[in-house]
C-alpha cells in the first residue's frame, strides 16, 4: 500500500473507535436520533471498563436491562461490540 493508503487506514481505524462515530454516521431521522445517542452513550461506557454485563450496564445508565440489550444487538450487527462469556462465571455474558 501506498503512503497515502496508509494514513487513511490510520485516520479510518481512529474514526471507528471513537465512541460518537455510529452517532456521527448513522441516520438522523426524526424517531431514531434517541437511539443512535443511545448507542453513543454504550459505545462510551465499554470504552471506559473491560467488559460489562448488561445489569451493569442498564443500572449505571440507568434504564431497563430490555433497553440494553436492544442497544447490544444493533451495535453486534454492525460490529461495534461482542458477546463474551464470563472465564469465572460461565452464566455471565460480558459485553466488550
Amino acid at each position: 500500500m501506498s503512503e497515502v493508503t496508509n494514513e487513511l487506514m490510520k485516520t479510518i481505524g481512529g474514526l471507528a473507535k471513537n465512541p460518537n462515530f455510529y452517532l456521527m454516521m448513522g441516520p438522523h431521522h426524526r424517531g431514531q436520533r434517541g437511539h443512535h445517542r443511545g448507542q453513543a452513550r454504550l459505545m462510551h461506557l465499554l470504552e471506559k471498563y473491560d467488559g460489562l454485563s448488561v445489569g451493569e450496564i442498564a443500572e449505571i445508565l440507568d434504564v431497563r436491562p430490555s433497553s440494553v440489550t436492544g442497544l447490544v444487538d444493533k451495535l453486534e450487527e454492525n460490529d461495534f461490540v461482542e458477546r463474551i462469556v464470563d472465564e469465572i462465571d460461565k452464566r455471565i455474558t460480558l459485553i466488550k
